[in-house]
């Protein structure tokens, strides 16, 4: 472990300290772990300053008690094993030192496959809070267990786990998203808490750009209290499946759970559901992104008791963001893969939208190696510009539209985007799209 010392003026102040006979508290900053390391509660609290490695032939074993500090930008960067494990009275605690959301937590980078089951990353009786992300997989698959994730940007996304991942245990309070990320393998959550957060869960396909490859895994959320904050709306995705794969039809199996509710149609209000069109060598076709919730638990699983009310709406609404009333774009559709000559009009629906539709908008970005390039004119011309600043065109036609090009779109990835308006300055409903070039 290289140490970069302590914090300034802190060895004045033990002096200081020690004349008086008290004791002082010393931060170790912490900038890479590249041998087998322990660190013990005595020893903290650990400081980390910039990505902190952990290499790949290093373990770094956390004790119980131990408090760790992320500084502004940090992260604990995975590359070895991360033995974390704490006990239900002495939790490890991560967190960021200023207590804002400005430390980008653990990370595990694609290190899976160079362990045995026994040996892989894992984390257990902790608190997470306060990150960007508080716990990051690529390509891995550490064990987590009996972890408390507070007030995170988002709390874990998973990305192409290397094997089957387990979640247990674990609360998940006031995060923006609980749990979200992409997987081929199975993702298994079960005997955890959630409330108040923005999202539970936000299941996606291995990639968009796989050209209909149908390989997506599935995510089994069973066994668990799923409940709403006060401030939730009635119609909050709590739980959705997101588009992409094209003819793969992931499902996310959200069966058996308790969500401070009866009522199916409460349930129903609080999940996202995809259908998607996609375009392959056997012609178009349609798939469905799958969430079942039936049947749902009556009572409590756990003994866990939220620390606030579980809010439920007053009344239901008479739409929940309709899709109907958006300017939706049915082809291309995301995670399919087009011949160039194939591709000559980016077409599209406008619903029955509330109030007169005046004029619907499309855009189409081109993804650069670095940067964006937005279509300019219907010959198929494209200039750079600034991904997030959309160049508008005016599109052929209303409930029915379409941009016809007068030119073959080159290879590469693309977004296309359309947007509505109604008067009065309103835009609903900017719908996105996402689609590749293959020759």
């Amino acid at each position: 472990m290289r140490v970069t010392g302590m914090r300034t003026g802190a060895a004045a102040v033990a002096c200081a300290l020690a004349l008086v006979g008290a004791p002082a508290a010393a931060e170790t900053v912490v900038t890479a772990v590249d041998r087998d390391t322990t660190w013990t509660a005595a020893g903290g609290p650990y400081v980390l300053e910039g990505e902190v490695d952990v290499a790949p032939a290093a373990t770094l074993s956390i004790e119980p008690g131990t408090r760790v500090e992320g500084l502004p930008g940090s992260s604990l960067s995975v590359r070895g094993v991360l033995l974390a494990r704490g006990t239900r009275t002495q939790r490890i605690t991560f967190t960021s030192q200023s207590g804002d959301r400005d430390w980008h937590g653990l990370r595990f980078v694609g290190t899976a496959t160079m362990h045995t089951a026994d040996s892989r990353s894992q984390v257990a009786s902790a608190v997470l809070s306060n990150a960007s992300t508080a716990v990051a997989s690529t390509y891995d698959s550490p064990r987590l267990s009996d972890l408390v994730f507070r007030a995170n940007a988002a709390a874990i996304r998973l990305v192409m786990p290397a094997a089957d991942t387990t979640i247990t245990g674990s609360r998940f309070l006031h995060n923006g998203r609980a749990i979200s990320g992409r997987t081929t393998s199975v993702v298994t959550i079960t005997g955890s808490d959630f409330w108040a957060n923005r999202r539970t869960l936000i299941a996606g396909p291995k990639r968009a750009y796989d050209c209909g490859v149908a390989d997506d895994g599935a995510w089994i959320l069973s066994g668990n209290d799923l409940l709403r904050g006060p401030q939730q709306r009635w119609h909050s995705g709590d739980i959705a499946a997101t588009t992409g794969s094209g003819n793969a039809g992931l499902k996310i199996d959200a069966r058996n759970n308790y969500w401070g509710t009866t009522s199916n149609d409460d349930v129903e209000g609080r999940i996202r559901e995809r259908g998607e069109l996609y375009w392959g060598s056997a012609g178009a076709g349609a798939t469905r992104k799958e969430i079942l919730v039936d049947p749902l638990s009556p009572t409590a699983l756990t003994p866990w008791t939220p620390p606030g009310p579980v809010g439920t709406p007053a009344e239901e609404p008479s739409t929940h963001g309709d899709p109907a009333t958006w300017s939706r774009i049915s082809r291309p559709a995301q995670g399919t893969c087009h011949d160039r000559a194939d591709l000559r009009a980016i077409r599209g629906e406008a619903g029955e939208a509330l109030g007169k539709l005046l004029f619907v908008q499309a855009a189409v970005k081109r993804r650069l190696d670095t940067g964006c390039s937005w279509l300019v004119s219907r010959d198929g011309t494209f200039e750079r510009g600034r991904c997030d600043t959309p160049v508008w065109m005016p599109v052929d036609g209303l409930h029915t539209w379409q941009l016809p090009l007068t030119a073959s779109l080159p290879t590469g990835r693309y977004v296309a985007m359309s947007r509505t308006n109604h008067g009065g300055g309103d835009n609903l409903g900017v719908e996105r799209v996402e689609f590749s070039i293959t020759r």
